[in-house]
């Protein structure tokens, strides 16, 4: 399930967070951002077990997309461990964002 954050508890979910997790820089009236959030639900349901999605909804909350650097909408940025990994700006399918986690991530490991 994709959950959603604020700036004020960014650094507590996101930054103290274990394993992978992709912040969705969005907006409710950017169309793009609309469709970026239909394909995250999909992969959502297939990756879930693999990492975290959040959503950060731009027209109320600047100041982390200020300081990543997010110049637009939609834009993704995925962190490990706290940690800054990557970022993706625009609207891409699922199977292209399957492709740019699988590998920002690398292989998954088997138990």
């Amino acid at each position: 399930m994709i959950g959603h954050v604020t700036d004020d508890a960014f650094d507590q979910v996101v930054g103290q967070s274990k394993g992978y997790v992709l912040v969705h820089f969005w907006a409710a009236w950017c169309v793009p951002c609309r469709e970026l959030s239909e394909v995250l639900e999909k992969v959502d349901e297939k990756m879930a077990h693999r990492l975290q999605i959040l959503k950060i909804n731009m027209s109320t909350e600047m100041q982390m997309a200020t300081k990543l650097g997010v110049r637009g909408m939609p834009t993704m940025v995925l962190f490990k461990d706290g940690q800054y990994v990557k970022m993706k700006p625009g609207v891409m399918d699922q199977k292209s964002v399957e492709e740019w986690l699988e590998e920002s991530m690398g292989p998954e490991k088997s138990a």
